[in-house]
């Protein structure tokens, strides 16, 4: 290494590592003693998990790295057997993901983390005991259970409702919905609760009216036990438009943020009820549609209130975009595929329809290179990201963005790779 790239101060160096991905770290960490411990400073590992695939695989050298980093967010994979040697290595941690888990005595162990705030188990196989084994994990706020083998929900969803800490559960399971009773019995007893994702791939039928109203407690009652459905987040996965009835979308009042993929197979003839869910939801700031209905269904019905919003597969047209920016002027993040829409607009009607707008996502990239460059009249613009511009010219693309960038004085941080996934995020819902 250059002699004076020395004399620059520490936190120089630090702040440019903070913007490599995790893969440029690595390489930058081979190069010299000096960036290596640079880049082992527990800074710049905050929000990067690592990915255990066999623990009894890994040296010292390996551990006491995870160790410097002040690791907090582990994925381990299945077939790890040496659970006691994680525990002992990184008893700090905050996050963990296990995969294909097949032995209860694991969740034994999780009772070592006593720091553990998020837990996310993907296919594993759950017994009898599973509640039991729950139950002294009353740290957690945040837990995912996707794709869980057991023949009895109701057990799995009692041990879930012992967690009372609990501000967000990502249930994706089977088939069919959470017995009623037993979905009930949860949301009272989890007063904190206030985010929620469900798998609701159901028959046409829908749920029963009241599936959301939170049971009657007794008097003598003096565990915590929610007195109000205070849910701010609603994701529904596998969704058929029938699902939700009237009441149902009733007691859904105080969301603020509703994430909504449809099945398929879901649209039908008729009425589409998305519309009067989104109509009766006066607090709703964010709206995720992915597949479904044209937006010229439910596009009147979009609040004014909305400041995030995402279209996946979903059919635009010139007049719905014309009237969302007329109901919507203060959106603020906007996704959507370009080639879902009619491609009677265009891109340069953004600044006029959404002038407020501060991030922008499209999918999709056979746009006009004098659009994109458009998008320098979009003041308050921070962030335009393509999200396959991999499929597209990439010089084209290249020259555009730095066009793009010279208009708005290098205000606006472009992406136009492939965005990393998060690997302790559930991929349930990725199209």
């Amino acid at each position: 290494m250059p002699v004076s790239a020395l004399q620059l101060p520490q936190e120089v160096w630090v702040h440019v590592f903070s913007f490599l991905t995790d893969k440029e770290k690595g390489d930058i960490r081979a190069t010299c003693r000096y960036f290596r411990r640079l880049i082992d400073l527990p800074s710049l590992w905050k929000s990067s998990p690592a990915v255990v695939k066999r623990i009894s695989a890994g040296s010292s050298g390996f551990w006491t790295t995870l160790r410097r980093r002040r690791t907090g967010s582990v994925l381990v994979k299945a077939g790890v057997t040496q659970w006691e040697q994680l525990a002992t290595s990184l008893p700090w941690l905050t996050a963990l993901a296990i995969e294909q888990c097949r032995n209860d005595s694991v969740l034994q162990t999780l009772q070592r983390f006593r720091k553990l705030k998020r837990l996310v188990m993907r296919g594993f196989h759950c017994t009898s005991t599973l509640p039991s084994l729950l139950a002294p994990l009353q740290q957690l706020t945040h837990l995912t259970l996707c794709e869980p083998h057991c023949s009895q929900t109701v057990e799995l969803i009692a041990g879930v409702s012992q967690l009372t800490n609990l501000r967000s559960l990502v249930f994706h399971e089977g088939l069919k919905p959470i017995p009623k009773q037993s979905f009930q019995d949860m949301l009272g007893r989890l007063p904190h609760l206030k985010e929620l994702s469900l798998k609701v791939e159901t028959s046409p039928f829908p749920l029963p009216a009241d599936y959301f109203a939170l049971p009657r407690v007794a008097p003598e009652k003096t565990e915590p036990h929610a007195t109000s459905l205070g849910l701010t987040r609603l994701e529904l996965l596998n969704y058929r438009d029938s699902v939700l009835s009237q009441t149902s979308i009733e007691q859904l009042s105080s969301l603020q943020s509703l994430a909504i993929y449809f099945h398929p197979e879901a649209v039908a003839s008729g009425s589409c009820h998305l519309e009067t869910l989104v109509r009766e939801l006066p607090c709703l700031t964010e709206l995720t549609v992915a597949r479904g209905y044209p937006f010229s269904v439910y596009v009147r019905s979009i609040p004014p209130s909305l400041k995030s919003l995402s279209l996946s597969r979903v059919a635009v047209s010139a007049k719905d975009m014309k009237t969302l920016g007329s109901r919507t002027a203060g959106l603020r993040h906007l996704q959507m595929d370009m080639c879902t829409s009619d491609r009677q607009w265009s891109v340069l009607d953004f600044p006029q329809f959404f002038p407020q707008l501060r991030t922008l996502q499209l999918r999709h990239c056979n746009v006009a290179v004098e659009e994109l460059v458009g998008l320098a009249k979009l003041r308050h613009l921070e962030k335009v990201a393509v999200l396959d511009a991999h499929l597209c010219d990439g010089g084209t693309l290249q020259r555009t963005f730095q066009k793009l960038k010279s208009l708005t004085d290098n205000r606006l941080q472009i992406l136009h790779s492939l965005l990393p996934l998060d690997p302790m995020a559930c991929s349930c819902a990725r199209l």
